[in-house]
C-alpha cells in the first residue's frame, strides 16, 4: 500500500485518484518497493505490522543496540532494511510522521522521470449507507483504475527514457504524500502554469481537477487561459464560440452562437477572473455594448459576484434594454459540476 496521511476529508475532497508511469534507476527500485509497502528482496506484500511499526523501532531504539542485535526479531529487521536503504532516515527520524514520509518520497523521486499521469475522479460513495460495498460503482472503478493502467503502461513502453530504467506504473490517492509530489512535480497544475493552451485539455478534466481538488481558477489560470476555459463550457452547453481580440470593445470576450427553438440566437460572453465583485459601472457597459450591437443576449461571467447596486440596476433598468445573464461564482461552478458529472472522470494526459 502506497504510504500516506490519514488525515483526509473525503466528504470536502471527493477520492481522486492519480495513475503515473516513472522511469525507475534499478539503483533505487528496492527503496520504492519498499515505500510501497512490497518486500524488495523477499517479493511480497508486507503485512500492517511489518509496514508500520519498524519506523517505531527506529525511534526508539538506539543505533548500537539495533545494529549489535544477534537474533533480531522480525520488525527489529525490518528497522534494520530501513536504515539499510534509506540511510538518511536518521537525519529525519524526529520529523513528524508525515513530514518524514514526504522527504522519504521525495528522496526517490529525485532521480526519477515522471513519463505519463492520468487523473481519475471517482465517486465518493463507494460504500451504501449501511456500510456495505456498492458493487456496481466499485466494479467501474476497478475496471477504470486497470484500462487506465493499461493505457499507460503500453504508451510508455515505447518512450526512449526507459531505457536503462524500469517501467512501473502505480495508481496513488492524490492525497497521499506521493500524489502530492508527483502533483508538484508533473500534474495539471504544473503544466497550467506554464501556461499551456487550455484548448489541449478535456472541459471535464477541468471541471473536476478544479471542483475536486478545491483550487481557485483565478490562482492559476491566467485570463487568456480563462476565457478559453469558459469558451470551452459554452461549446459543451451546445454554442459555437468565436474567441475576440483583446480591443476596448465593451466587454464582447467571446461571441457565441447556437440556434434556440429554431431560431438563429447571438450572444456576446464577457469574462471577468477576478476577486473584486463586479459594480454597476461594468455591466452598464456591457448592456450599452449588447444595445448598441443590437446582440440577442448576453452573458456575464466572473469569478467574483455583482454588487447589489449592479443587479439592481440590472432589474430597474438594464432589462428593458437587453437580455443579459449574470454568472456568478457560484453560478458558474453549478455550470462546472453538470460537466464534471456527465463526462466520463478518468483522463490521460502527456506529462
Amino acid at each position: 500500500m502506497v504510504k500516506f496521511s490519514s488525515h483526509i476529508d473525503q466528504e470536502k475532497h471527493k477520492y481522486v485518484e492519480i495513475t503515473a508511469s516513472f522511469a525507475v534507476d534499478p539503483e533505487i527500485s528496492d527503496q520504492f518497493d519498499l515505500m510501497l509497502g512490497f518486500h524488495p528482496y523477499e517479493k511480497r506484500i508486507l503485512d500492517e505490522d511489518e509496514d508500520n511499526i519498524p519506523i517505531e523501532v527506529l525511534r526508539f531504539l538506539r543505533r548500537s543496540d539495533l545494529l549489535n542485535l544477534e537474533n533480531p526479531c522480525n520488525r527489529e529487521k525490518m528497522a534494520l532494511l530501513w536504515l539499510k536503504l534509506f540511510p538518511e532516515i536518521n537525519s529525519m527520524i524526529k520529523l513528524k510522521y508525515d513530514d518524514m514520509l514526504h522527504n522519504l518520497w521525495q528522496k526517490c523521486l529525485e532521480n526519477t522521470q515522471i513519463l505519463q499521469l492520468a487523473y481519475a475522479f471517482y465517486p465518493s460513495n463507494l460504500y451504501s449507507e449501511n456500510g456495505t460495498e456498492n458493487y456496481r460503482i466499485n466494479h467501474w472503478t476497478r475496471d477504470t483504475a486497470a484500462n487506465i493502467q493499461q493505457e499507460i503502461t503500453e504508451s510508455s513502453n515505447a518512450d526512449s527514457r526507459t531505457l536503462g530504467k524500469l517501467l512501473w506504473t502505480l495508481p496513488f490517492n492524490a492525497d497521499c504524500q506521493l500524489g502530492k509530489l508527483v502533483e508538484e512535480k508533473a500534474g495539471l497544475s504544473k503544466q497550467l502554469k506554464k501556461r499551456v493552451g487550455i484548448t489541449k485539455l478535456s472541459p471535464g478534466l477541468l471541471c473536476n481537477y478544479f471542483l475536486r481538488r478545491n483550487i481557485l481558477m483565478e490562482n492559476l489560470l491566467d485570463p487568456h487561459q480563462f476565457e478559453d476555459f469558459i469558451s470551452a463550457i459554452f461549446v459543451e452547453e451546445g454554442w459555437t464560440v468565436e474567441r475576440m481580440k483583446k480591443t476596448r470593445d465593451g466587454g464582447k470576450d467571446i461571441i457565441a452562437r447556437q440556434e434556440i427553438d429554431g431560431v438563429p440566437t447571438v450572444a456576446y460572453v464577457q469574462v471577468k477572473r477576478q476577486l473584486n465583485p463586479v459594480g454597476e459601472p461594468k455591466v452598464k457597459e456591457f448592456v450599452a455594448t449588447l444595445a448598441g450591437d443590437k446582440i440577442d443576449k448576453g452573458f456575464f461571467v466572473t469569478t467574483s459576484y455583482f454588487t447589489e447596486p449592479a443587479k439592481r440596476w440590472l432589474k430597474d433598468k438594464g432589462a428593458s434594454l437587453a437580455t443579459i445573464e449574470t454568472i456568478d461564482r457560484q453560478s458558474l461552478e453549478t455550470k462546472m459540476q453538470r460537466i464534471a458529472n456527465r463526462e466520463i472522470a478518468a483522463y490521460l494526459m502527456q506529462s
